[in-house]
């Protein structure tokens, strides 16, 4: 379910009655004419951009800069299992640019308690061709394998080595300089993307893209039963 920022404008009221439609069947809104055409960025929270399991949030390297890059030029997305409230604090936290213009939290909609819950990526209503989801759990992406950048785990530990959302900077960066009309095969083109056969939680593997000097299956050091826990402690 999408939550609304707290530091957004708030909407002018209705001077009459909407007409009646049927539910509305995405997680977000529908999309903005300001961005139509952009890259959807689907931005995972938790040992994605953030660590805040145990105290303090901390803040993976490189998540101002990703987010900087992204402000205006692409519609960002944070789709996380954690609860509205924490969600919503976390991006206050992370994101004083307000480059994230939804978020979706834990929700009946699409949340159903298994370890590494598929994000959907056709429950948003954007064309997949422009869609991009970036996580670090295998498991969400089933959905859509062919959309998705599968990044390491970030423990909250702040490695110099970790250039992970540097490089997706970097590389979103050029896109939008060089291309005018960038998909997600836009994405997957960049030298710096590999494609690798990971292990999904079922011990089946699939492939997934990933940054080519980040060793993701060496650097997956949450446990599945790991995994299991954490997602219920917000």
């Amino acid at each position: 379910m999408s939550g609304q920022r707290a530091h957004e404008q708030p909407k002018p009221q209705l001077v009459a009655p909407p007409v009646q439609r049927e539910p509305y069947k995405y997680l977000i809104p529908p999309q903005s004419s300001k961005d139509h055409n952009k890259l959807v960025v689907v931005l995972d929270l938790d040992e994605t951009l953030v660590y805040g399991r145990e105290g303090p949030v901390r803040v993976r390297p490189g998540t101002a800069e990703l987010l900087q890059c992204l402000k205006d030029r692409a519609e960002v997305i944070v789709w996380t299992a954690g609860s509205r409230d924490y969600a919503l604090e976390v991006i206050n936290i992370i994101d004083p640019f307000c480059a994230i213009q939804h978020c979706i939290y834990r929700h009946p909609m699409w949340w159903t308690g298994e370890i590494g819950c598929t994000k959907d990526l056709n429950q948003l209503g954007r064309p997949l061709e422009k869609t991009v989801l970036i996580d670090n759990t295998p498991d969400v992406f089933r959905a859509n394998p062919t959309n998705g950048i599968l990044v390491s785990d970030f423990l909250g530990t702040v490695f110099k080595a970790d250039r992970v959302l540097f490089t997706l900077a970097d590389i979103f960066d050029f896109i939008f300089r060089r291309i005018s009309d960038p998909t997600v095969g836009s994405i997957f083109a960049s030298k710096r993307i590999m494609l690798r056969r990971v292990p999904l939680e079922s011990n089946r593997k699939i492939e997934l893209y990933t940054l080519a000097a980040d060793d993701v299956e060496n650097h997956m050091y949450i446990s599945p039963a790991q995994r299991s826990l954490l997602q219920y402690l917000h």
